[in-house]
């Protein structure tokens, strides 16, 4: 993973976002940033910095080199009145230090004749009680504490962001 920071200062974030949203669509298909977070600096006022997520630098590059985005860099430094401050870097390390709270269970996972593709997730519990019974009446299996169990070892966590 790759991350290219653009720092602007403006009072007009809503005319840069806007600038940005133009940038989005006249490039769609053809960008390679993943996604864009922005953020503003408590104490720095009107100072906002973008962090831009790209697979890797090669398609950093390859976006830097759309007309399309030189344009925007243009009027970017235009509405800011400064350069843009810019910093490329290679992600070295990535730690999700969020604790998973909703699991889910695929049945495409589990072996079966049906073939089912079913997936379920939310609470633990839940999730456990609502496959045990799909289970029991979409695949004949008898409820009970093995059938639980073999379900439970089942459980992975929901990725982030669903």
């Amino acid at each position: 993973m790759f991350i290219q920071t653009v720092e602007i200062r403006t009072p007009r974030l809503d005319e840069a976002r806007a600038l940005a949203d133009e940038w989005s669509a006249r490039t769609e298909g053809r960008r390679t940033a993943l996604r864009t977070i922005t953020a503003k600096d408590r104490h720095q006022d009107d100072t906002y910095v973008m962090f831009v997520e790209f697979p890797d630098a090669e398609a950093a590059r390859a976006n830097s080199e759309l007309p399309e985005t030189g344009e925007l860099a243009g009027k970017l430094t235009a509405l800011s009145g400064t350069p843009l401050r810019y910093r490329d870097l290679d992600v070295v390390d990535e730690v999700d230090h969020r604790t998973p709270t909703r699991k889910t269970l695929d049945c495409r996972e589990i072996p079966s004749e049906r073939g089912c593709g079913l997936t379920i997730s939310g609470p633990a519990e839940e999730v456990l009680e609502a496959a045990a019974q799909h289970a029991v009446s979409a695949h004949g299996h008898t409820d009970g504490e093995e059938l639980r169990a073999s379900l439970r070892e089942s459980l992975r966590d929901e990725p982030p962001g669903r």
